[in-house]
């Protein structure tokens, strides 16, 4: 199920910071025959697991997306849009703060979460990715999207 043709490998890696210890995912790939939504449900089961590890979050590099920062990246990465709808979010890019000052209905937003919830579709075509952080505190955002993800898709009870 885990396939990543570059290097053959996902990464998961432990890191301690000041705020505490964190799970680091880098390169995680499925392969095309995985059953849909496989990767949610994965991450849910990490982020139960990591919790009651003790860790204070889950971070990554949500790779992909227009490249407005000023970095064309070297695949088709599309975790930019996936992993903010699964729970990890981040402060919006200076470009991006920008770029949004001109479109009314998200002027004014910071989040990346923001941006998904108000517009997805705008989002696919014109964000991009960054580093972003799953808050394994009971009651975050970011468990509250990710259940409500899966919920909405058939995968909790």
């Amino acid at each position: 199920m885990i396939v990543n043709d570059w290097r053959n490998a996902n990464y998961v890696e432990i890191r301690s910071k000041q705020e505490g210890i964190s799970l680091y995912l880098d390169y995680i790939r499925f392969a095309e025959t995985c059953p849909k939504n496989f990767g949610a449900v994965v991450l849910l089961r990490m982020a139960h697991e990591a919790h009651s590890l003790g860790f204070s979050n889950i971070e990554l590099l949500a790779a992909g997306g227009s490249g407005i920062k000023g970095h064309t990246w070297s695949e088709d990465f599309w975790g930019y849009e996936a992993w903010p709808r699964l729970g990890f979010d981040t402060m919006l890019h200076p470009a991006m703060l920008k770029l949004i000052e001109t479109v009314p209905h998200l002027h004014g937003m910071t989040r990346v979460s923001q941006i998904i919830q108000a517009d997805l579709q705008w989002w696919k075509e014109k964000g991009d990715g960054w580093d972003m952080t799953f808050d394994l505190t009971p009651g975050s955002a970011s468990w509250t999207t990710l259940h409500q993800y899966c919920l909405t898709r058939g995968l909790l009870p």
